[in-house]
Parts: C-alpha cells; structure tokens; sequence
C-alpha cells in the first residue's frame, strides 16, 4: 500500500502516534508519501524532531514555482498560485505516483479526489484513521 499523509492538521496534531505508524507500515513494506503545500526545506527539521522517515515528499509550493506558468508569490515571499491549479495538485500527485489512500483535514481537497482511484480519508482523529487501516493492512 502506498499513504500519503497531509503535515498540517494531520501528523502535526499528534507527531509521537504518526511517528511508530509510518514506522509499523514501512517496516511491513508499505511506503509513505508526504503530501502537503509546504516547502520540504520549511519543514524538514521536524521530521528529525519528530522520528519520522518517508519515502517521498511533494510539496505544493515547490512544484507550483518549478512546472506551473500561474504561480506568484504573495506578501510574504510565499509561494502560491491559482486554486484551480494549487487545489488539485495532490490529487494529481497521487493519481502520478499510485497513491492508494491520502489522509488531509481539508475538504477542498477532498472535492479533486472524487473521479481518481486514491482513497481520500478526511482525518477528524487517530481513531478513525486506526480503524481504516487496520481494514486494509489485516
């Protein structure tokens, strides 16, 4: 099974349980994506804080400033672009890199994953999250 998991609202509201279930599933052989708008090099030392390995990383932003002809940065030096574009990135990540479930907090995402074969669970806890995929990995 290949996961991709969202940081913000997703591993970063509990880090320690994110961190022995990426752990558990990549030492049965299944590869964890991170998947989210933030730039690796933002991020990164929080991995290392945390304890968490993976097996790829897309960001958003990093991919809207290298392929996307509509990205702009906003105030803040942030990169940003189009909701069209920013909106459906990680759903076209997943359909390229064969995803079969991603876990986010957001329900814009949500909407983009509707016509492709990635699973999308809308994190609202550990509990539920548990509960799925215990279902996939019996």
């Amino acid at each position: 099974m290949r996961l991709g998991l969202d940081i913000h609202g997703v591993i970063d509201t509990n880090p320690d349980y994110f961190s022995k279930l990426i752990r558990k599933l990549r030492n049965i052989g299944h590869s964890v994506h991170i998947i989210t708008g933030t730039p690796n090099y933002e991020i990164a030392y929080k991995f290392d804080q945390w304890g968490i390995s993976y097996d790829d990383y897309f960001s958003i932003a990093e991919w809207c400033e290298k392929y996307s002809p509509t990205h702009f940065f906003n105030d803040k030096g942030q990169v940003c672009d189009i909701d069209d574009v920013w909106n459906n990135a990680k759903a076209q990540y997943c359909v390229y890199a064969g995803i079969d479930i991603h876990v986010d907090d957001s329900t814009i995402y949500q909407k983009t994953f509707e016509n492709i074969s990635t699973r999308f669970v809308l994190f609202d806890g550990v509990n539920k999250l548990n509960l799925i995929l215990e279902e996939i990995i019996k």
